[in-house]
């Protein structure tokens, strides 16, 4: 593939300026010679353009911009060590592989959409690759910095393979979607996205498309400026109705929104669609990404499968030359924090108790957690039980530990979203299995245990809290969550005496 400073000998022919043509890649081609009586003279803007004038008999430096009257800008050889005004002029070459062909274009701040400040344009070209040799010093603060940056790539073990290490710098205040619709686990888990595009572009306008059921997790976060939700069970069955009109609808809005980069997160065919609706230039994703995801995007990130789902979400900033803590921090709805408030059964101290799961295999017998909570009922402490509305009949065994006058507050079922963060947001500790409850415990602040049996803690568990896990796993064991009969043999090894004790530590 070809790259700015190994041009070497490739002389780039350019017709005459008055013919609207493309000039072609030439091996041995002469450039024909200007007029005697003409002087070559720099391309710049005026006097801040520091370049010496190559005089006649003195053969041009390698890679300087020239022109001379009836041609074009053409550029030779490898990158000058000059000062160039970058603020103002850039000269790029596109190449556009389908047609083999060059085209130089002089690009102002004005002419190309996020280019201000002298930063790297987006090209309008329609072809696959690009190649941008830029005029500025090779030893200036500016390029030093641009370098440090490419290099995060290969440090990082992050590559995009079939485009190389390439970065994009948009303007001081892109238009940003992030779309990660759903599970409500890995929406709490990829607010350090939305946290470090805020810090790294504190005028950007950031969106964030997602499942409507989860929006109460992000309305109030102050780094997202907008909130997209979509049904997407709705939009599945007007897809099978023969009913297209949500679904354009929503494609329709995306694209007007006019985006100049999208954040892949989700890692699925149906995301990737949305992520290529949109119409940005740049669609950052996984290169892994599943069921043909990653032909939809344009810089695909190949991470280690082994590290943390936050880590693996960060590493997607890569291309961007982002690097920062993950910022898990979660923002209760400011409605649901008065409802709460005003909630007289939760008026005094309590703890929270969520004992379900989707997965069987992840969950802790339901029974445990009915000792557990007599236990902790016997100490005075209030526990309050919570969980999705169908999942009642996991927790009725503990549920009905009310109707012995224990302090127990059914919450299940009855809660929205938002005043479920609420509620675990003023709660004196947590103890989940694996749940959206334990991560929506990590990012709100409040203490936690968690209970983990078949899954692996070092890529999925609750986020700088190894401390505050309880799982017991031999080397031979095999981490499946889907597995519901190993998955449960490796919950119950976790007992009650060991939880309690873990709770009462956590609550000095």
């Amino acid at each position: 593939m070809l790259k700015g400073p190994e041009l070497g000998p490739c002389i780039i022919g350019v017709k005459p300026s008055g013919q609207n043509q493309l000039g072609r890649i030439g091996f041995g081609r002469i450039l024909p010679a200007p007029p005697p009586e003409q002087e070559l003279r720099p391309i710049g803007p005026g006097p801040d353009h520091q370049t010496e004038i190559p005089r006649i008999g003195q053969p041009p430096r390698p890679e300087q911009a020239i022109q001379w009257p009836g041609h074009k800008a053409v550029r030779l050889g490898p990158p000058p060590r000059v000062k160039i005004n970058v603020q103002q002029y850039r000269l790029a070459l596109v190449l556009r592989s389908r047609r083999g062909r060059v085209s130089p274009r002089l690009q102002t701040p004005t002419n190309q959409r996020g280019n201000r400040r002298g930063k790297i344009g987006l090209s309008d070209c329609h072809g696959r690759h690009r190649l941008r040799l830029l005029g500025e010093s090779l030893d200036s603060e500016e390029q030093a910095q641009q370098d440090e940056k490419m290099r995060f790539h290969r440090v990082n073990g992050i590559s995009m393979p079939g485009l190389g290490d390439r970065l994009w710098t948009l303007n001081d205040s892109p238009r940003v979607l992030i779309i990660r619709p759903s599970a409500l686990g890995d929406v709490c888990r990829s607010v350090p996205i939305a946290a470090a595009l805020r810090e790294h572009w504190p005028d950007a306008k950031i969106h964030w498309l997602v499942n409507a059921p989860w929006t109460d997790v992000l309305i109030a976060h102050p780094a997202i400026d907008r909130v997209i939700p979509f049904d997407r069970r709705g939009l599945g069955s007007s897809l099978k109705r023969l009913n297209p009109g949500p679904t354009l609808r929503l494609f329709k809005e995306l694209r007007e929104n006019r985006y100049d980069m999208v954040i892949e997160a989700q890692g699925l065919a149906r995301s990737a669609i949305f992520a290529r609706a949109t119409g940005a230039r740049q669609r950052i994703g996984y290169a892994d990404a599943r069921e043909f995801g990653w032909l939809a995007l344009t810089d695909r990130v190949r991470l280690p499968k082994s590290i943390h789902t936050v880590t693996k979400m960060m590493g997607l900033l890569g291309p961007l030359g982002i690097r920062t803590e993950p910022d898990l921090r979660l923002y209760s709805p400011e409605y649901a924090t008065e409802q709460i408030s005003a909630d007289a059964e939760l008026s005094e101290p309590y703890l929270v108790l969520a004992p379900t799961s989707i997965w069987p295999g992840k969950r802790w017998p339901i029974g445990r957690f009915t000792e557990l909570a007599r236990r902790l009922t016997d100490v005075q402490h209030r526990v309050v039980v919570v969980g999705a509305p169908g999942e009642r009949p996991q927790c009725r065994e503990l549920l009905d530990l009310a109707a012995e006058g224990r302090p127990i507050i059914d919450r299940v079922g009855r809660t929205s979203i938002g005043q479920l963060m609420a509620l675990i947001e003023r709660s004196q500790l947590v103890l989940a299995n694996d749940s959206a409850a334990l991560h929506m415990a990590v990012g709100l602040g409040t203490p936690i245990v968690a209970l983990f049996g078949p899954t692996d803690c070092a890529r999925v568990g609750p986020f700088g809290h190894d401390e505050d896990v309880i799982q017991h796993v031999s080397p031979g064991d095999v981490l499946n969550h889907k597995d519901r009969a190993a998955g449960s043999e490796l919950m119950q090894r976790i007992t009650v005496d060991e939880v309690e004790q873990a709770i009462v530590h956590r609550l000095r």
